[in-house]
Parts: C-alpha cells; sequence; structure tokens
C-alpha cells in the first residue's frame, strides 16, 4: 500500500508542474499578444489627402508617403503637384498631403495673337502663363473660364485669357520711366501711379487725353530740380586658372550678379527740355557679385619623337619640353636639322636658315656650327616674333598669309601656325 501511495504521490506532483508549465505558456502567448497589438497600434499612422480639395482620411502602417498614397488608392500623374516630397518618411502620428491634379489650360494673348495650350498643375495666373512660356505684368487683366465642353476645345479644361495693359513712357522731371496701365485717360493714370501734379508742372498732354499704347507722356518743373535714378553696376569677372584644362576651355562657375545704385542729379528743365544734369550723389542699393569663370591653362602639344641628341641640344637651349614637336616640326623643314644649311638663293643659313646667318651672332660666338648656339637664337626669335598679344604676323607682301598670336597661340605653337600657312617663317 505505501508503495501504491508514493506512486500516487509522485503522479500528483507531475500533474502540478504540467499545469505550472502550461499556465506559464499561456501567461506568456498573452503578454507577446498584448505586446503585439499594442506596438501595432502605435505603428498606426493617421494620413489625410487633400486630393484636388477632396478629403480622403486613411489610417496606414506605411513608412513613407509613396507607400501611404498606394495603401490609399492614389496615383500620381508626371504633371501633377504634391506639396511634400514623395519619399518623405512618415513620423508623426498625423501627416496631411495636398495634391493638385494637372489640367489642360489654353492661354490666350490676343495682343501677341498667341494661343498656347500646356499642361499643368499650377493654381496661380502668372504660374500658369510662365508654365506656358509666357510672361504676364502685374497690371495685366486675366479673365478665366472653365470650358464645359472641354472635350471639343481638344481638351483645355481651363481657358485663361490675358488683357494686356497699355504702356506707357513717362519721363518724370527728367527721369525715363517705362509704366503699364488699365486706365482710360492721362487723368486715371496719374491717380493710379499716385503722381500728383504741382502749380509748378507742366504736362505735355491734356488730362483727359485717352492712353494709347507706347504713349510718351512728360511731366516737367522749370528750373533746378533734384531726381534719383536707378543705374545697374556691372559685375566683374574673375578668372580662374585650371592648368588640368587645355587653354580655350572657360566655364562659368559662379555666375554674377548685377548690383544696383541710386544716382541723385540736380537737372536744369527748361519747357520740357534738360538744358544740364549734374551727379550729386550715389547711393549703393546693391553691390555686385563677381563672375567666377574657369580658365584651361594646358596648352595642347605636338608630340615629339625625334633623337635624343635633338632632344639635347633644344633642352641646353632653354627650349621648354612642351614646344619640342613644333621645333622639329619647323628645323626639319628649314634644314632638314643640318647647322651647316645655306640657302642658295637667299644665303640663309642654320637649322633655321636665318638671314642674313650672322643675326645668330648675340646668341654665341660659335654660331656658325653650334646647334645649341642656333636653337638659342632661334628661341628668342620665335618668342620675340610670334608673342602673345601680338595683333598679326604679316608684312607688306600680298600673299602672305596672316596669323594672330593670342593667349591661346604663341611663341613656337604660333610661328608653327604661320609656317604651315606660308611654308616660311
Amino acid at each position: 500500500m505505501a508503495r501504491i501511495k508514493s506512486l500516487y504521490d509522485l503522479l500528483l506532483q507531475q500533474k502540478t508542474i504540467v499545469l505550472g508549465v502550461l499556465f506559464l505558456i499561456a501567461i506568456t502567448a498573452i503578454i507577446v499578444l498584448f505586446s503585439s497589438s499594442t506596438s501595432r497600434a502605435t505603428d498606426e499612422r493617421i494620413v489625410v489627402f487633400y486630393d484636388n480639395g477632396v478629403e480622403k482620411v486613411i489610417v496606414t502602417y506605411s513608412e513613407n508617403v509613396e507607400d501611404a498614397l498606394r495603401d490609399a488608392g492614389i496615383s500620381i500623374g508626371e504633371h501633377d503637384f504634391i506639396d511634400t516630397e514623395i519619399d518623405m518618411e512618415l513620423i508623426d502620428s498625423m501627416t496631411f498631403v495636398n495634391i493638385r491634379r494637372a489640367r489642360m489650360v489654353t492661354v490666350i494673348d490676343p495682343d501677341s495673337e498667341r494661343e498656347e495650350r500646356v499642361v499643368t498643375a499650377k493654381g496661380s495666373n502668372s504660374e500658369i502663363a510662365r508654365a506656358a512660356g509666357i510672361r504676364l505684368h502685374p497690371e495685366d487683366i486675366v479673365e478665366r473660364t472653365i470650358n464645359q465642353d472641354f472635350l471639343n476645345q481638344n481638351g483645355a479644361f481651363l481657358e485663361m485669357r490675358i488683357t494686356r495693359a497699355k504702356v506707357v513712357n513717362l519721363i518724370l522731371y527728367g527721369q525715363n520711366l517705362t509704366m503699364r496701365t488699365q486706365a482710360s485717360t492721362v487723368e486715371e493714370f496719374l491717380k493710379e501711379k499716385n503722381i500728383e501734379l504741382n502749380e509748378d508742372d507742366t504736362i505735355s498732354e491734356r488730362l483727359d487725353a485717352p492712353i494709347v499704347g507706347q504713349m510718351e507722356l512728360i511731366i516737367w518743373r522749370n528750373g533746378l530740380q533734384t531726381i534719383s535714378v536707378e543705374e545697374e553696376i556691372p559685375y566683374e569677372i574673375e578668372e580662374v586658372e585650371d592648368d588640368e584644362k587645355f587653354i580655350g576651355f572657360r566655364e562659368i562657375k559662379n555666375p554674377g550678379e548685377v548690383g544696383s545704385k541710386t544716382v541723385i542729379y540736380e537737372v536744369d528743365m527748361l519747357n520740357g527740355e534738360e538744358l544740364s544734369r549734374t551727379r550729386i550723389r550715389e547711393i549703393i542699393v546693391r553691390e555686385p557679385v563677381a563672375q567666377v569663370e574657369v580658365v584651361g591653362t594646358k596648352r595642347r602639344t605636338m608630340p615629339w619623337s625625334g633623337p635624343i641628341e635633338r632632344e639635347r641640344w633644344m633642352r641646353e637651349a632653354g627650349i621648354p619640353e612642351v614646344d619640342w614637336g613644333y621645333v622639329g616640326f619647323i628645323v626639319q623643314r628649314e634644314s632638314n636639322w643640318n647647322p651647316l644649311a645655306v640657302n642658295p638663293s637667299s644665303g640663309a643659313y642654320g637649322l633655321c636658315q636665318a638671314l642674313p646667318g650672322n643675326r645668330m651672332y648675340e646668341a654665341g660666338t660659335d654660331w656658325r656650327t653650334n646647334p645649341v648656339t642656333q636653337l638659342r637664337w632661334c628661341h628668342q626669335y620665335a618668342m620675340g616674333r610670334y608673342f602673345a598679344g601680338s595683333p598679326m604676323i604679316c608684312n607688306s607682301h600680298p600673299l602672305v598669309r596672316c596669323v594672330s598670336c593670342d593667349g591661346l597661340r604663341r611663341g613656337w605653337q604660333c610661328a608653327f601656325e604661320f609656317w604651315q600657312r606660308n611654308h616660311w617663317w
């Protein structure tokens, strides 16, 4: 009996352990499920879309706007406008997204006889006109109409018709002003522009005169008076040399900006005619910003592949290695690299065919036989005759083809171009 009781107690203990384990498993599962639902709840985001003014609200687990649009079943066209970046992350619990749909707009400008159709989501008149490549002035009047039968208007849903303001060229106390107006008469124009006439002022037109396009209107006051005029200050160009770019390369790194200044003049007027103008003072309103341009300084060279001995001659004569190809081209054709070469017709002598040959004496007393001395003189001749800035290399012979030596071609390179054109140098 004792053995049976012991076995019973053992089974009872095992059952208790099993029940305890099952209880722990159940508690753990409940905690996991609760945590998961809590975590998932915190991942929920509310996104409010205003699609052309129509509100649509969704609850989403998306992490960015693009995915939220997909969850909402909203597609964005090529010309549609959305006020956020499409890949913007959804960090806040609630996000608002505005969408403006593109539509076909016909912009009509009767004055220039232009009618442009453009697909745009822009909302303001100036933005739509700019998208159509038409400039709109503040004084212009724009009338919008909705095409009810837009299918027969090539799909143009909106029509925008421009009534241009008239241009008035106003000379106000000697100051030239270009203004635009919708006024009908000169009096209305003056009132619109807040121009009050003094009893000493004179105007070139009657106040009831009609405003016409490109009208010139002069207002003056006899005697001395001061006027202020806005004038531009041109920007300077700063060059940054780049030895990695070839000569002739030029690129704007930072665009320049024109400055402005207010200049005060004392003007003497008589019957609308300006007798004299004296600058009294000027005030800088905005400093100009210099334009920075990158210019290449790397020279294009002719390759050299001659004998080492001739390289030594040129090096000892002080000729830069970048010029060896040009030197070789000219000397080869002038003397075939013979320092004793003599032209039987002219008497020109030496490697470069100096005329007369004794001109090379200034480079050394051994000029008759020493190729280094002759090349030293040739280098001085090339750099002196074909220097940067020399306008044209010509003489009085009508058959000479001139060469202009500038910063791009100088010295031996310019001499090479001259030789190619004339077969002498």
